[in-house]
């Protein structure tokens, strides 16, 4: 987090589950609703499909430390119905299993397309909003220190 309260938030796109396609979203400078507005295409055959997952990760990135993840979603796409234009807002996930599930991380605006002669999907990160302010540490919780001498 940076000093005014703010996050630098990002998103990283891979398909699971060999994660070897892979893109990020420009950091987006102080903001806790961003605009991405940014697309990306994944090659995939179409038989493919039923056995990938889409994993979208929203971090904030932090310059002189390890970037913190402030949420995710997975997307499996054999329960996408491609024969439809796809644009959607969807609740982020916790990053870890030993997260607390009851707050809320923020939301993600996405649209996917399927082309199958081209065996492409075009991924548009539309925006974000609502995201949960993050700290050096990387929870959401304050920072407390105490200086003795």
């Amino acid at each position: 987090m940076d000093r005014n309260g703010m996050s630098d938030p990002y998103v990283k796109l891979c398909i699971l589950p060999e994660g070897k396609q892979k893109f990020e979203t420009k950091v987006q400078r102080n903001n806790l609703n961003p605009q991405f507005n940014e697309t990306f295409a994944f090659n995939i055959a179409f038989n493919e499909l039923r056995y990938k997952t889409l994993q979208f990760i929203v971090f904030d990135f932090d310059r002189l430390s390890k970037d913190d993840r402030i949420g995710q979603l997975s997307l499996p796409l054999d329960s996408v119905d491609f024969g439809a234009n796809i644009d959607e807002w969807r609740y982020l996930d916790p990053p870890d299993e030993g997260t607390d599930s009851e707050s809320r991380l923020g939301d993600i605006c996405f649209s996917l397309r399927y082309r199958p002669p081209t065996g492409t999907i075009t991924v548009t990160i539309m925006e974000a909003r609502n995201l949960k302010k993050m700290d050096v540490g990387g929870s959401s919780g304050e920072l407390y220190l105490n200086f003795t001498h």
